[in-house]
């Protein structure tokens, strides 16, 4: 960090891995494929066992799904963000070369470091 920047918080930013969004579309066309046959078999899905039938399969895909966003907390490091004060004394080129600003709050600024 430049001198006159205080950091005062640290927050890693992750990315959710590819396989995470792939393990969601296919529980997804799972479910809408398995439920559209059900329905198209049997006239009247409001009988027990066809509730039964659609409540299986549909939460066996929400679990496929909660797999994969379990999946999302053992992602990829994406780039890590800073909370941070600047004080007067920071020279704002050399800061705006080395530091994207985010997000401000007030006086706290959200930074990341540019990617070169």
């Amino acid at each position: 960090m430049i001198k006159g920047i205080e950091v005062l918080a640290t927050n890693n930013i992750y990315t959710c891995a590819d396989w995470c969004i792939i393990g969601f579309a296919i529980s997804l066309v799972i479910s809408i494929i398995f439920t559209t046959i059900f329905i198209i078999e049997r006239k009247n899905i409001f009988c027990c066992s066809g509730f039964l039938i659609m409540g299986i399969i549909d939460i066996a895909c929400i679990l496929i799904f909660a797999l994969c966003c379990m999946g999302y907390n053992h992602s990829k490091l994406d780039h890590v963000e800073y909370q941070v004060t600047i004080s007067d004394d920071v020279p704002m080129t050399e800061f705006n070369s080395k530091y994207e600003i985010v997000n401000q709050n007030g006086k706290i600024y959200t930074i990341k470091e540019k990617e070169n």
